[in-house]
């Protein structure tokens, strides 16, 4: 079918089909021109391993209970352990796995991942408040960001393997 206009100056045939058409590309063009917005999801930790007395307090406000293999932990997850204890944690998202050590405090602050389609990003904040903590970080995305909070600083580490005290 083809509808005619007519305006004061000019005179222009159209076809339904055609116009359909090109009405569909273009929308489809603008649909994959615009920028698609990443949306960071929260991840979770795990308890993998442990030793001796390993208590956690989920979201820090409550009471601590005893950790067991397989906890989850989140954001907000404070962890402590006693003499002769031990709590080996992964990350998630294959960031990497932690060991807090024996008289430990330890902060689960933030635990994120972004998926921007070229990569994954994942945000890791870790406080530890007393005692040691042992790290294997996985090469990151560029973006990523992996931190461990103490008293005395703040320590970034990319893809590595090492130990921090809270006492610095």
């Amino acid at each position: 079918q083809t509808l005619t206009l007519a305006g004061p100056d000019n005179v222009m045939k159209l076809n339904f089909n055609s116009s359909f058409k090109a009405m569909a590309l273009v929308s489809l063009a603008a649909l994959l021109a615009s920028p698609v917005s990443a949306q960071s999801k929260k991840r979770e930790a795990q308890v993998l391993g442990l030793a001796g007395n390993v208590t956690y307090s989920a979201g820090g406000g409550g009471s601590f209970t005893p950790a067991y293999i397989g906890t989850k932990l989140r954001e907000g997850d404070v962890i402590k352990t006693g003499g002769a204890s031990h709590a080996d944690i992964d990350l998630g998202d294959n960031v990497g796995v932690v060991q807090v050590a024996a008289h430990s405090t330890f902060v689960v602050k933030t635990l994120t991942t972004t998926d921007t389609g070229a990569e994954r990003v994942t945000e890791t904040d870790l406080d530890l408040k007393e005692g040691a903590v042992f790290f294997n970080v996985n090469k990151l995305a560029k973006a990523s960001r992996f931190e461990i909070t103490t008293p005395k600083g703040i320590a970034g580490i990319r893809g590595t393997s090492g130990s921090m005290t809270a006492d610095g």
